[in-house]
């Protein structure tokens, strides 16, 4: 093999090294981006979810943080119950803040409603959640 020859060769060499490592790296990206990403992203947050209830006239006030809440919380009064949310900075911190309001219920020994939605948690002043309220907040969460 001449010295020309061998010389071309690693050329080409090199240059499908480059392109295999760029492709690579390509659908790396491509792959987080469709099923990674930032999960704060994703979260719901108070400000928004706040102007939420208040265009549709409810009666929002600003609720002392259960422990974990690091987004802060929200009661939302209605006429005979109220809804508090809490908001968490993650998934993983909801979960854990979820086992937190329930454990800390006002009806220890009976079932409560506490609902997790991504970074959010919520329940009510009833043993059980009114359907409507439910959908309410369901709809305000932003």
């Amino acid at each position: 093999m001449t010295l020309e020859q061998r010389t071309h060769w690693q050329y080409w060499l090199w240059v499908s090294r480059i392109l295999s490592v760029g492709i690579g790296l390509a659908l790396t990206v491509a792959l987080a981006g469709c099923f990674g990403g930032d999960e704060r992203a994703q979260n719901y947050t108070l400000a928004v979810t706040k102007d939420c209830f208040e265009q549709n006239g409810d009666t929002v006030r600003r609720d002392d943080p259960a422990a974990g809440a690091t987004g802060g919380s929200l009661r939302v009064d209605y006429s005979d119950y109220s809804a508090h949310i809490d908001f968490a900075a993650s998934d993983s911190d909801a979960k854990r803040l979820k086992r937190r309001v329930i454990d800390d219920a006002f009806f220890p020994f009976e079932k409560v409603d506490v609902v997790q939605r991504r970074n959010v948690v919520y329940s009510s002043n009833r043993r059980t959640m009114p359907e409507d309220m439910r959908e309410k907040i369901e709809a305000c969460l932003k």
